[in-house]
């Protein structure tokens, strides 16, 4: 075991395996993931309880009477401030304490992905002759993306009229690999041309 890995993987590599690189993603906050779909509805709800909070609810119900005077008072807001703000910067910080938490490993057979989330350990390992086309992400740090898991979200749907209505899915797949490493480009190379030469005929 090096200082790079967490204590308690006895089985990574496994035996007779050579390894090739191994690494630890950077752990940083990255700003840039906060423009999506939820980070916009966060933003949105953020403004708008910035707004009840500050009392300028009272400019727009001030005459108002009843669920009009309740969004007028400024505290209602503040629950709905903390959701927009979980929207907005819960998904960026969660990745980042993961990333904290994980570590690299690829052999001349498979990519390994360690990580101990609170004491809770899970080793995960991805044999080159099951591995999907790899994909660089040649950024600054870079990833290096092999897998992919699909996750089924369902949904109601009885808002809906005519065949639609019940319940619905919808999958949606995760790339998985190697995320914000430096010397993304050298690992793409070793995985791309030993997948290639462990899925020849």
């Amino acid at each position: 075991m090096t200082s790079q890995e967490a204590a308690g993987w006895t089985d990574m590599p496994g035996d007779g395996e050579t390894v090739l690189w191994q690494g630890r993603p950077d752990a940083r906050i990255v700003w840039n993931d906060i423009v999506s779909a939820q980070g916009a509805a966060g933003l949105l709800i953020t403004g708008i309880s910035l707004l009840g909070l500050s009392g300028l609810g009272n400019l727009a119900f001030a005459d108002g009477v009843g669920v009009n005077r309740l969004f007028a008072f400024p505290l209602f807001h503040l629950p709905f401030l903390l959701v927009g703000l979980y929207l907005m910067l819960g998904p960026i910080f969660r990745d980042a304490y993961l990333r904290g938490r994980t570590w690299y490993k690829l052999t001349n057979r498979a990519a390994y992905i360690a990580r101990d989330i609170r004491g809770k350990r899970s080793l995960a390992r991805y044999p080159f002759e099951e591995m999907s086309s790899p994909d660089l992400h040649d950024d600054a740090p870079g990833s290096v993306f092999f897998a992919e898991e699909s996750r089924v979200h369902r949904y109601n749907a009885d808002r809906h009229s005519g065949p639609s209505r019940g319940t619905r899915t919808r999958t949606v797949r995760i790339p998985i690999g190697f995320r914000r490493i430096d010397d993304a480009p050298r690992v793409y190379r070793l995985i791309q041309d030993h997948r290639d030469e462990a899925q020849a005929p």
